[in-house]
């Protein structure tokens, strides 16, 4: 069974997509935040979400770009 890397770019991407949301709302959530102690757990989330972002922006970067006539 060969490795799909077209899949796999696709998961990344709606991955990817997902995280972009968790970011935003956390920023928003972030602005209207006035206690302390939840400023600092969102701190944690966006840090986290923003980790994220560059693990599979990575992994997009490092996979080989398969097209429709292309194989890896």
């Amino acid at each position: 069974m060969d490795f799909d890397f077209r899949e796999a770019r696709n998961s990344l991407h709606q991955l990817n997509n997902k995280i972009a949301q968790i970011l935003a709302y956390a920023e928003l959530l972030q602005m209207s935040l006035t206690n302390e102690k939840q400023k600092e757990r969102i701190k944690l989330v966006i840090a986290g979400a923003l980790e994220s972002r560059e693990i599979t922006a990575k992994l997009m970067r490092d996979m080989p770009k398969v097209g429709p006539t292309q194989e890896a």
